[in-house]
């Protein structure tokens, strides 16, 4: 009797060894009974999105991080007495054109009861100058409409900001608020026209585009 419980007491005791190898195997990472791993699956580190390019984020020079130029329109809707709805445009780069509803008067002889708004934003990289433009041509706002630029892809801390007149002249304007973290400048803006962001200051205040 007690050798059976000898042979009885080895046997659990060489499972038990046994289990536990098993279970020490499985958790190496050369095991093949591991977890598996996508062999595309990169180590964990900080996203690309949030790591700073350079500057104030900018891309500190490099290539825009952007494929320009960016586009996007929205249809605004008139109500029954002719007022148009309110809204915002946004692009990819985070730039916005806001406005309230009631505060959009169409282009002289308008008759359409709904109204197509775009916004493109194109980059210079020569002259390192971001160009927005907004349209159709003679939309009115009161209240003004607001834009943030976003000067990101320039690459500077702060860059000059132009109204485009229609012979092609920059005339510097004064932003209404500077957001340095987000690298974005606020203007209000009375009606559609050209405008740009650009890395050099013109001390005339007027220049041929």
């Amino acid at each position: 009797m007690k050798r059976f419980e000898k042979i009885l007491t080895y046997l659990l005791t060489a499972g038990l060894v046994a289990g536990m190898a098993l279970i020490f195997s499985a958790c190496s990472k050369e095991s093949t009974l591991g977890p598996t791993v996508d062999s595309d699956q990169q180590e964990i580190g900080e996203p690309e999105s949030l790591a700073k390019k350079g500057g104030n984020g900018g891309n500190g020079g490099n290539e825009p991080e952007y494929n320009y130029p960016l586009y996007t329109d929205l249809i605004f809707l008139a109500n029954s007495k002719g007022s148009f709805q309110g809204g915002q445009l946004k692009v990819e780069n985070g730039t916005t054109f806001s406005f309230k509803s009631g505060s959009l008067t169409p282009p002289t002889g308008w008759t359409d009861n709904q109204i197509i708004l775009f916004m493109e934003i194109d980059i210079d990289t020569a002259k390192n100058e971001l160009l927005f433009s907004f349209g159709p041509s003679g939309c009115e706002f009161s209240p003004s409409a607001t834009v943030w630029f976003n000067y990101a892809d320039l690459g500077i801390s702060v860059p000059t900001l132009y109204y485009i007149d229609s012979n092609g002249n920059y005339i510097e304007q004064e932003p209404e608020k500077i957001d340095y973290r987000g690298n974005k400048m606020l203007l209000k803006i009375d009606h559609f026209s050209r405008y740009a962001l650009a890395a050099h200051n013109n001390n005339n205040d007027n220049k041929k585009g």
